[in-house]
């Protein structure tokens, strides 16, 4: 028999799954005004997938399995965003190591603080694909930046159920 919280868990990995988008990013993309906007989510995607690649050690059970998810979002993130880059005549900034990018995220080997850490992390990835959205030139493209958005927010919600 599933916990209240190991359900929770598990309901919020499918949301995520039905959550993120799947339109290919040559219907997306925008002016090419909006490449320097692409570049710098590209980054903050980049960083999303080292925090879950990082975390996925310290996780068992559903919460596992809901950075998983997670992370495949955010790996599908990525790549839509670089797509959108090329398409737009831009090239995207190469990936930095791993370890350039887990730099900032904390050093403790317990789940529970990579939780909390991960939570405030999707809230600002949020907040900042909020903060971009209207300066964006294609509204398509706004679009998209609010789809991710709202993915991110989705993911602060499911690694904070239950605790």
């Amino acid at each position: 028999m599933l916990s209240r919280r190991e359900a929770i868990l598990a309901g919020g990995s499918a949301v995520l799954l039905a959550g993120c988008g799947t339109k290919p990013a040559r219907l997306l993309a925008g002016a090419p005004a909006d490449v320097p906007a692409l570049g710098v989510a590209l980054e903050l995607e980049r960083t999303l997938v080292e925090m879950y690649r990082a975390g996925l050690p310290l996780l068992t059970g559903p919460e596992a399995a809901l950075a998983r998810t997670a992370l495949a979002q955010e790996q599908a993130h990525a790549a839509a965003l670089a797509e959108a880059i090329r398409e737009l005549g831009g090239v995207p900034v190469p990936a930095r190591p791993g370890s350039a990018y887990r730099r900032g995220f904390p050093r403790s080997r317990r789940a529970g603080d990579w939780v909390a850490f991960a939570i405030a992390f999707e809230r600002k990835a949020a907040a900042g694909y909020a903060a971009a959205i209207p300066k964006l030139a294609n509204p398509r493209l706004r679009s998209t930046f609010g789809a991710i958005m709202t993915s991110e927010a989705e993911h602060a919600v499911a690694l904070g159920s239950g605790r």
